[in-house]
């Protein structure tokens, strides 16, 4: 649960929840759940944000150290229209992550990145 706040409006919504599936060695479908937001003071909407099928294809390990995926899909108009907006809304995500692990060291970091629609 994560409270929110917009001009003088206070709000509280869910995580979200993402349903996988491997199909095949690199391949997963995949459901982005809908989450629900509640108005706890005026000025809010409440109601549930769309369902989001979609596929994911790990294109990696790119050479070195350097880990890629693509993933793409659609939310579908299910929710709300004031939390989720209106028709269908495509995405494109590009995750990676950066190992810097050397050998014989006992720590390791990573990056992970997307891209959301805008």
């Amino acid at each position: 649960m994560r409270p929110t706040g917009r001009n003088s409006g206070r709000s509280i919504d869910g995580s979200n929840s993402r349903w996988r599936l491997g199909i095949a060695p690199c391949l997963e479908v995949l459901i982005d759940l809908p989450s629900y937001t509640g108005t706890l003071k005026s000025p809010g909407a409440s109601g549930f944000s769309d369902v989001a099928p979609g596929i994911k294809w790990q294109i990696s390990p790119v050479p070195g150290k350097i880990d890629l995926s693509l993933t793409a899909g659609v939310a579908l108009p299910t929710g709300a229209a004031e939390i989720a907006g209106r028709g269908a809304q495509p995405y494109i995500q590009l995750p990676w992550s950066w190992s810097c692990m050397k050998a014989g060291a006992s720590a390791a970091c990573s990056r992970n990145s997307s891209v959301p629609p805008s």
